[in-house]
């Protein structure tokens, strides 16, 4: 009978070890997060993070050049799912003052990857079979990075 007690009384110390080890990481992971986020004003800013300069789009559906539209004021791009963590394609350049249409290649967007978010524009749209395009004037020079929603896929803009 001793025997049985001491099997119980070591079960209960067991199950109360990994209950405290479990509330302890527990406690860690959130302190660390805290920290983190306290530090870096929330959190990682995925949506200002630049494309490589040396990118290299890669694969089958993404081009080897950046896209570059034709002439005019009003540029038409598919966006679709490339390689990497990055759209297809992964760089949109187009001229001061030109209207910017983005047709989302529904076939290839799936989940966070149909939220389209260009801060520099005010841009923040979840794309839908019903309705895949965004448009907007590319009001202002420079190289604007966009990204979904979760900022895991990316791309650049560049106003030239």
């Amino acid at each position: 009978m001793e025997s049985k007690n001491a099997i119980w009384a070591m079960f209960a110390v067991a199950l109360v070890a990994v209950f405290l080890f479990a509330a302890f990481a527990s406690a860690q992971n959130s302190e660390r997060a805290a920290r983190a986020a306290a530090s870096s004003g929330g959190g990682p800013d995925y949506l200002n993070m630049d494309v490589p300069a040396d990118f290299k789009p890669s694969g089958p559906s993404q081009p080897d050049a950046p896209a570059q539209a034709q002439t005019g004021s009003e540029k038409t791009f598919t966006l679709g799912l490339g390689a990497n963590g990055y759209y297809s394609p992964a760089q949109i350049t187009v001229d001061l003052g030109d209207t910017v249409t983005i047709e989302g290649d529904m076939s290839q967007l799936r989940g966070c990857t149909r939220a389209i978010v260009i801060p520099a524009f005010g841009v923040a749209k979840t794309l839908s079979a019903s309705d895949n395009i965004i448009s907007f004037v590319a009001s202002k020079k420079g190289t604007f990075p966009f990204s979904c929603s979760m900022g895991m896929v990316r791309g650049t803009l560049v106003v030239q």
